[in-house]
């Protein structure tokens, strides 16, 4: 008899060690699919495994904290921010220093635009692990987005330090030395990004805009070139690939790398080379991709004015105003182009009137508007203007030569002379433009 109770108890022991290794394997797998590292695992797909664990009543603490993480960079891949917030919160509620739950709500924060909140997020990482380089690079983003740029500059130095081969530390630092107007730093930074990492898209059209900003816009055309011929997915542009670690912008963050937006970047070069031509190949491709996209209607819409297109660029300015009412560069080119057109002058004057209404002291407005008074023969209202508009732009060729023709019209021609002379000095072809306009001195 106990010989028959030992055999029972050894076989109720055994069948508890079973049914426990059975959860344990199905508790695994179940956690496994739902952190499962394969990309091509659908954002959706992965909230589906994920929920179905963490719902099962069966996780322990630890694993629910992996599971709420996961399905949280799953929800930010979506978009669903507030969710994934949720999940973050919950894991860090059980796990108060989960790396990876705290770097992801930093960024989610980021991305939202609580810059405050996402460093905080970014501190304590840093307080856990000093010497991990991603989170200063994060925390510099947050700085970047924030306007601290020398802030940011201090997190990206950091992060170099700790890793010196961390291309988009260096391109990141690029960024903020670009938004800091000292184009040879961040150009020195580019490069250093580009030996290292030559397969990313955003730098090369980063690098793109430091040339443009010089004025070596061919240099700025072969870089935008190149992004458009990089095939990459290292930019961090989420793609509904999943990753543990959501960013929700590129790690050349501050510039958006797409097709689109290389196109608009590579259609302002050549048009600032005044190879309208083009510039309009560019912009066409680029409404093909976006058609209602307002910015590169009003950019079509300058090239087509340029090129004395003035129907053209009519439309596209309309089109762009149809989709953006708020939308006043459009009101400001429809204005130009009717004006330097000498055609529907009062509806050019009632453009500009209206942009002003919403924007009193806008400087291109005021240009726009002189050129109109110009046309109209009211002299002395063209030269009311242009002081408007000079005051904030001193250096404007265009309200240099328009005040300069207006003061002519009037008889003061030694001042007129005056402001000709200093928009020649600025735009040597400045009388070459205004006679395609059919204004002369």
């Amino acid at each position: 008899m106990m010989h028959s109770n030992r055999m029972l108890l050894a076989a109720a022991t055994l069948l508890t060690l079973t049914l426990t290794a059975c959860y344990s394997m199905q508790n695994l797998e179940a956690l496994a699919s739902c952190a499962d590292a394969d990309e091509s695992l659908k954002p959706a797909a992965r909230i589906d495994s994920c929920t179905a664990f963490i719902e099962s009543g069966k996780p322990s603490s630890g694993d629910l904290a992996i599971a709420l993480v996961d399905r949280g960079a799953a929800y930010a891949a979506l978009g669903s921010e507030d969710r994934a917030l949720q999940d973050f919160d919950r894991a860090l509620a059980l796990k108060p220093d989960s790396v990876l739950a705290l770097l992801n709500r930093g960024n989610v924060y980021v991305h939202k635009g609580d810059y405050d909140r996402a460093i905080k997020d970014y501190d304590r990482v840093i307080e856990l692990k000093p010497d991990y380089a991603s989170a200063f690079v994060d925390r510099g983003n947050a700085y970047l987005h924030k306007g601290a740029d020398d802030r940011a500059i201090q997190d990206y130095d950091q992060a170099i330090k700790l890793k010196p081969d961390f291309a988009f530390a260096f391109q990141n630092r690029g960024n903020a030395y670009l938004h800091k107007g000292a184009d040879d730093h961040a150009i020195q930074d580019y490069d250093q990004a580009i030996k290292l990492r030559p397969d990313v898209a955003s730098v090369y059209h980063a690098r793109g805009r430091a040339y443009a900003d010089q004025g070596s816009y061919d240099r700025a055309i072969e870089d935008y070139d190149r992004a458009l011929g990089v095939k990459s997915g290292s930019d961090y542009v989420n793609q509904g690939a999943f990753s543990r670690l959501f960013h929700g912008y590129d790690y050349g963050m501050g510039l958006q790398t797409d097709e689109v937006s290389v196109l608009i970047d590579r259609g302002r070069a050549y048009q600032l080379k005044g190879d309208y031509d083009r510039a309009l190949q560019d912009y066409d491709q680029a409404i093909k991709l976006r058609p209602d996209y307002v910015r590169v209607l009003y950019l079509r819409g300058v090239s087509y004015t340029s090129k004395g297109l003035y129907d053209r660029a009519i439309e596209d300015y309309t089109q762009a105003l149809k989709v953006a009412p708020d939308f006043s560069a459009a009101l400001n080119g429809r204005c130009w182009a009717r004006a330097t057109a000498n055609e529907d002058l009062e509806a050019a004057l009632a453009d500009c009137n209206e942009s002003l209404r919403r924007h009193p002291n806008d400087a291109q407005a005021l240009e726009c508007r002189a050129l109109v008074w110009l046309r109209m023969g009211q002299f002395d209202k063209a030269v009311q203007d242009t002081d408007a508009a000079l005051t904030g732009h001193p250096r404007s060729s265009s309200g240099l030569f328009t005040r300069g023709v207006a003061k002519r019209r009037l008889g003061d021609v030694r001042a007129g002379d005056a402001d000709l002379a200093t928009a020649r000095s600025i735009e040597p072809n400045v009388d070459t433009r205004f006679t395609h306009y059919g204004v002369h001195p």
